[in-house]
């Protein structure tokens, strides 16, 4: 059977052409299609004296992602192991990751897409380096993208995740970089990115995210859109007996798309706090977002 997955993968590959940067079928050809996209930084598995240690946490970090089921999601701060019991929590999930380096990890629906082609660089001005810095951080901080197919109709979707640096100018260097290699490799496809920006929407990296850069032409800029914008209906999830109110202008974790996307339907951050007093399962909330793309 596994080699029959490898067979049918490689006649996919040449047939449907894709590092080609085309869609393998016509634009708009059976309407859009419908995600359910999360970014969730778990927290590294340090001892913490603010949080219950992983061994407990995994299970409600699980709870989480499985009651909002997502189709794609990005993780930020897992260590190896972290990502293997989630993997073993919440089945049904294939992924990209660096072994060595998973900060940022992309999990997806195994049943629904298979995974085409995948890569990653670092946040710096020699961003093909390893563990290469030099943005004002001293702590390496990388990108990973995978290029989806759905099973079901052939359409492909490019997925990116990231985990930006806490410190100044480092966000504000990376971000024209993150802007000019994802649109280097989206082509004409839709974009789903996730991450941990470390930026609110005042801050100057965000603004570059969703206004662009201009072009060498004059030409209209590629940006990003956040869902949160987009979003037709927004929600916070939370116990009754929690008094927190969320703040969105203090978000960092973002969902954003780009290209042919048509809409975003809701836009959730999940609060849920675990036993009694309540614990959060993470430092970061959870975000989803439900979109359709073209």
């Amino acid at each position: 059977m596994a080699g029959l997955a490898v067979l049918t993968t490689l006649v996919l590959l040449m047939l449907g052409g894709c590092h080609s940067g085309q869609d393998p079928t016509p634009e708009g050809s059976g309407g859009p299609i419908a995600l359910c996209v999360m970014t969730y930084n778990i927290l590294f598995a340090f001892p913490n004296p603010e949080y219950d240690p992983w061994s407990v946490r995994k299970e409600h970090v699980a709870a989480v992602i499985r009651s909002h089921d997502p189709d794609l999601i990005g993780l930020q701060e897992p260590f190896p192991h972290q990502v293997w019991d989630l993997y073993e929590l919440c089945p049904g999930y294939d992924g990209a990751l660096l072994d060595y380096f998973p900060d940022s990890t992309i999990l997806y629906k195994a049943d629904r897409f298979v995974k085409l082609e995948e890569g990653h660089y670092w946040l710096s001005p020699t961003p093909d380096v390893p563990f290469s810095i030099g943005f004002g951080n001293f702590f390496p901080r990388m990108v990973i993208w995978v290029r989806l197919r759905e099973k079901t109709t052939g359409r492909e979707v490019l997925f990116v995740n990231t985990h930006f640096d806490n410190t100044s100018p480092s966000q504000e260097m990376s971000a024209p970089l993150f802007l000019e290699r994802t649109e280097e490799l989206a082509g004409r496809l839709p974009v789903v990115i996730t991450g941990d920006f470390n930026s609110r929407p005042e801050r100057e990296a965000y603004l570059i995210l969703v206004e662009g850069l201009p072009g060498p032409d004059g030409g209209e800029p590629f940006r990003l859109v956040d869902t949160y914008d987009l979003a037709l209906r927004h929600e916070a999830l939370a116990r009754d007996d929690d008094p927190r109110v969320f703040d969105p202008a203090g978000r960092i974790d973002h969902i954003f798309v780009a290209n042919r996307i048509v809409a975003c339907d809701l836009w959730t951050v999940d609060m849920y706090t675990y036993d009694v007093p309540g614990k959060d399962p993470s430092d970061h909330f959870a975000v989803v977002a439900h979109i359709e793309v073209n």
